[in-house]
């Protein structure tokens, strides 16, 4: 990884818009550094390329990856929302992504603090579910606000979308689960957690135990050892830096 930043520094690097730079990688390779946002969205993107190339692996077919900026984008509307909730106009920004009436499930993750917060939404059975990781620093009850908002606004949003008058809008149900999965060490880690468990979602893998549960051993490098964490089948380093650089 060295060799490729040394070799692509006049080279403008864009993941969902924004550039990233050495600084970046080297946040991955460093222990103790949290993942950022561009970072769990490059995550997402790489989630999404997998299902497009192993479409067998992934059972989950009515599931649709959103991303960490969809739940920001209603975060940003929501008092609006507050003050006319049946004549809110949700605009065409929310188009992009391509939220049709087969679709039963998005994928998305939310920053609490330090820690990020895997999310499934079923838009089928009308629930929100986080999966909570770190359960020695946050209880499960104390997340439910963080996820509050999007209960409260997305049966109004998807009733907008699909133009039926007809759909329930009450608030959907909210689920945060902390166990039948490893628990992280290190808050800094559950970034790659979060992405893992919603990976074994699309996946339909239902024993979550079996993931990797003991304390991984520090190599010279940490980035491979997320990766072989994150992506537990073929995906490695080298995958991953070109794929974000789009060879």
């Amino acid at each position: 990884m060295r060799e490729w930043k040394m070799s692509n520094k006049r080279k403008k690097l864009r993941i969902n818009q924004e550039i990233v730079n050495a600084k970046w990688f080297s946040d991955i390779e460093t222990p103790g550094k949290k993942l950022s946002k561009t970072h769990i969205e490059a995550g997402f993107e790489l989630l999404k390329l997998r299902q497009i190339n192993n479409p067998d692996l992934f059972l989950n077919k009515t599931a649709l990856v959103v991303g960490v900026k969809f739940l920001e984008e209603i975060d940003e509307f929501y008092d609006e929302f507050l003050d006319d909730k049946k004549g809110f106009q949700f605009g065409a920004g929310f188009d992009k992504y391509n939220i049709e009436k087969n679709i039963n499930f998005l994928y998305s993750a939310i920053a609490v603090e330090k820690y990020w917060l895997g999310v499934v939404i079923n838009l089928e059975k009308r629930n929100i579910t986080a999966f909570n990781c770190a359960a020695m620093k946050f209880t499960d009850a104390s997340l439910v606000p963080y996820v509050n908002a999007y209960a409260m606004a997305l049966p109004f949003m998807i009733r907008y979308f699909f133009k039926d008058v007809s759909m329930d809008t009450s608030k959907f149900s909210i689920k945060i689960v902390s166990e039948g999965f490893p628990q992280v060490l290190k808050i800094e880690d559950s970034g790659v957690y979060a992405l893992k468990l919603i990976e074994c979602h699309a996946m339909r893998i239902v024993d979550l135990t079996k993931l990797i549960s003991v304390p991984i051993q520090l190599e010279s490098n940490l980035a491979k050892i997320k990766l072989k964490f994150l992506f537990a089948f073929v995906y490695t380093l080298q995958n991953r830096i070109e794929f974000l650089y789009g060879t």
